[in-house]
C-alpha cells in the first residue's frame, strides 16, 4: 500500500452544541500518543524485572500554525486560553483520506463514512504567538488532552 500524503488533514472543535469549527491555516499534528507508564511487579521471586502496563498517559498535543489576528476561529482559541477555560472541548482530527466534515447537533458529532478521523476531548493549555524578523506570525495552539484519543475509520 502507498504511503498517505497529509495534506488535506484538518482539525475541527465543537465550539457549540451545533457548531463544529474548523481551525485554518495549520501546518502539522504532534502528540496524539501517550506512553503507558510501566508499573512493576516484580517479585522476591522473580528471576527478571516483570511489569504490567498501567492506564494511558494523556499526553498534549501541539498543533503549530500560522497565526491570523483577523481569524475569529484563532481570536475564539486565544480567548479559550487567555480566559484559563479548563472546558474540555471535543476535538476531531479529519485524516486526509477523504475531505468531508464531522457535523453535529445537540451535542452528537456525526462522523461521515467517506473519511477516517480521530476525536478526543481536551482544553486549551496554552497558545502562544511568535513574532519575529522577516518572518510570519506563528502560533502553537497546546491542547491537553483528556481521556483517550477515538478513531473511526473510513468505510472500504
Amino acid at each position: 500500500m502507498p504511503a498517505k500524503k497529509t495534506q488535506g488533514t484538518e482539525l475541527f472543535y465543537m465550539s457549540s452544541a451545533t457548531v463544529m469549527t474548523k481551525v485554518g491555516d495549520i501546518t502539522g499534528i504532534t502528540g496524539t500518543g501517550g506512553a503507558r507508564p510501566q508499573i512493576q511487579t516484580t517479585t522476591l521471586d522473580s528471576t527478571s524485572e516483570e511489569y504490567i502496563g498501567g492506564i494511558d498517559a494523556a499526553s498534549a498535543l501541539s498543533i503549530p500554525l500560522n497565526f491570523d489576528p483577523a481569524a475569529t476561529v484563532h481570536r475564539d482559541l486565544l480567548a479559550l486560553w487567555q480566559t484559563g477555560s479548563d472546558v474540555n472541548q471535543r476535538w476531531v482530527i479529519g485524516l486526509s483520506d477523504g475531505t468531508a466534515p464531522p457535523t453535529v447537533a445537540a451535542s452528537v458529532i456525526t462522523y461521515p463514512t467517506t473519511r477516517t478521523y480521530r476525536t478526543f476531548s481536551g482544553f486549551v493549555a496554552d497558545f502562544p504567538v511568535e513574532v519575529a524578523l522577516n518572518s510570519k506570525y506563528e502560533g502553537t495552539l497546546s491542547i491537553q488532552r483528556s481521556g483517550p484519543i477515538v478513531t473511526n475509520y473510513k468505510t472500504p
